[in-house]
């Protein structure tokens, strides 16, 4: 059995709904999940940075409504599922069993006891953060040092009662350590591979892993080449589940050719080889695993040529419409957060205030214009430029 513990669908659901697609799910994500063998996929709801703070949770509860609404017009093909009894129904009749999760917490706000509201509309698995930092706890590119905040502390404690889920993937190294010595129920990280094989800061340090094997939670391999490292995705792979192997005994073996969900069947080595004669955009796979018999790509989706050398962008996670944009960039500069470039850009702003009172401004002149002033033309006359359309 094949279970995907990442599948970003719901975010690319909404935004395809956005352009005037509203069936992609259904001729999209469905098909390639049966025909991968899936039988259990993760789905997680993620907010872009446009959407903070201010529209979190309403695009949150978008994604989960989303989730239904498709579930719903699957004709039995996808349940959501929302505890162990609905899980097993759902495998024993062939259908593919749904998990509600949040990818980051921002829908909150910040009151942790609104993870309650969501449990009970059908979330049953969390990660505290996605690369940036929140108001619980730092993210692997926006790190202030607590590692979680106190607020954080206290959703470890609702999400423990409600016998949530915590997925540690994208959670900073403190947080990590933190989460594992705090959090009372299930841990596990849905994609990640291990940092020792190779190290890019998405990828977790043996502590870490260890740390999940002991607390019986498991790790799903993420096959992006960003994460796994150079050379043939397939061996590296391997090499990443012979790193997990001690830790997480959960995990068995790996094929030795991972196949893609392309009817075709290619290998990596074969999309690769044709991707080099083609000048096709590079194709970035990304799967989970828990309990399985074998690994296999459950998605490949295109994703840009250039990948960042650190964190990947949320576009090669998802192979969303709109263009990828480096997580990297989103690591503070020293000195302070955006809170503080706020607060400097302020204080510069007044005290530019002052000197003009005082008639000490270093503003620059402006030059001269050569020749008599140009007239200017009415509004009505100015003709309308190529942006403002006709």
């Amino acid at each position: 059995m094949i279970a995907d513990l990442h599948l970003d669908a719901l975010l690319d659901v909404l935004e395809r709904r956005e352009l005037g697609d509203d069936d992609a799910f259904a001729q999209r994500h469905l098909p390639m999940l049966e025909a991968a063998g899936v039988r259990v996929q993760v789905l997680p709801a993620f907010v872009d940075d446009r959407h903070l703070p201010e529209s979190a949770l309403r695009v949150t509860i978008q994604q989960l409504d989303a989730a239904r609404r498709e579930a719903d017009r699957s004709d039995g093909r996808l349940r959501i599922v929302e505890g162990t009894l609905e899980l097993r129904e759902a495998i024993a009749d062939g259908a593919i069993a749904g998990i509600l999760s949040l990818e980051g917490v921002e829908a909150l706000g910040r009151d942790p006891g609104m993870i309650r509201t969501l449990h009970r509309l059908g979330v049953r698995m969390a990660g505290l953060t996605w690369n940036r930092a929140n108001a619980f706890a730092d993210g692997l590119a926006e790190q202030t040092g607590a590692g979680i905040t106190g607020l954080g502390v206290e959703l470890l404690d609702e999400m423990a009662q409600l016998g949530m889920a915590l997925d540690l993937s994208h959670l900073s190294p403190r947080g990590c350590e933190l989460a594992l010595e705090r959090y009372g129920g299930p841990v596990l990280a849905s994609h990640a591979n291990a940092a020792a094989v190779f190290a890019n800061p998405r990828n977790l340090g043996d502590d870490v892993l260890a740390g999940v094997g002991e607390r019986g939670g498991v790790v799903g391999l993420c096959a992006i080449p960003a994460f796994v490292g150079p050379g043939d995705p397939a061996q590296r792979l391997a090499e990443h589940l012979q790193q997990l192997r001690p830790s997480c005994p959960r995990a068995l073996e790996v094929q030795e050719t991972l196949r893609s969900l392309d009817p075709t069947q290619q290998t990596f080595a074969d999309i690769e080889a044709r991707q080099a004669d083609t000048g096709e955009p590079r194709m970035a796979a990304h799967f989970g695993v828990a309990r399985c018999d074998t690994i296999r790509v459950s998605r490949i989706h295109p994703t840009p040529v250039r990948m960042p050398s650190g964190c990947a962008s949320r576009g090669s996670d998802t192979g969303s419409a709109r263009p990828a944009r480096a997580a990297a960039a989103r690591i503070p500069r020293a000195g302070g957060g955006r809170a503080a470039r706020r607060g400097t850009g302020a204080a510069r702003g007044r005290a530019r205030r002052r000197a003009r009172a005082a008639g000490t401004s270093r503003r620059r002149p402006s030059r001269a214009r050569a020749g008599p002033p140009r007239p200017r033309e009415p509004r009505a006359l100015r003709p309308r430029s190529a942006a403002a359309g006709p």
